[in-house]
């Protein structure tokens, strides 16, 4: 953005946004009033243009979280993994699904890869979600979510 003030001409960037040849998004940068970086985040993107990869950065351009994404070949996400800074790892998802491409489960893993958090869908005949049930590490029931529907 340019602004004239006083007489001079003033340019401070608003966002920045970089593609790729099948205008795809690979990078974004938004900035404050004074033209500082306050978000910053890149992409990697397989052959089908699913993100592979999330790198936030700080304002002065240093790597704060990054994450891993995988696909199976039809496309469904089947696990996340997501990095501090530093490079190790903070928690992974990993999910699975039934053979009409619903998520049925969600399975949450710490760094050391101990599961820590389940979550369970069930659907009807229509692909509806009818129930999300969400378990600790241990089987223990945290929540039960039912869903209805009216046709």
């Amino acid at each position: 953005m340019t602004t004239v003030k006083n007489g001079v001409e003033v340019t401070i960037p608003e966002s920045f946004e970089r593609y790729d040849s099948d205008s795809k998004l690979l990078e974004i940068i938004d900035y404050d009033k004074e033209g500082k970086v306050k978000m910053h985040e890149s992409y990697v993107l397989n052959k089908n243009g699913d993100v592979t990869e999330q790198i936030n950065y700080s304002p002065e351009g240093k790597v704060e979280k990054k994450i891993v994404t995988k696909y199976d070949a039809l496309g469904d996400k089947t696990e996340e993994s997501r990095f501090d800074g530093d490079g190790k790892l903070i928690n992974k998802e990993i999910y699975t699904y039934n053979a009409q491409g619903e998520r049925t489960t969600e399975i949450t893993m710490d760094s050391k890869n101990n599961v820590i958090k389940k979550e369970f869908n069930l659907y009807d005949k229509k692909g509806m979600k009818i129930e999300r049930r969400t378990t600790d590490g241990k089987g223990t029931v945290l929540e039960i979510r039912k869903y209805t529907y009216e046709y």
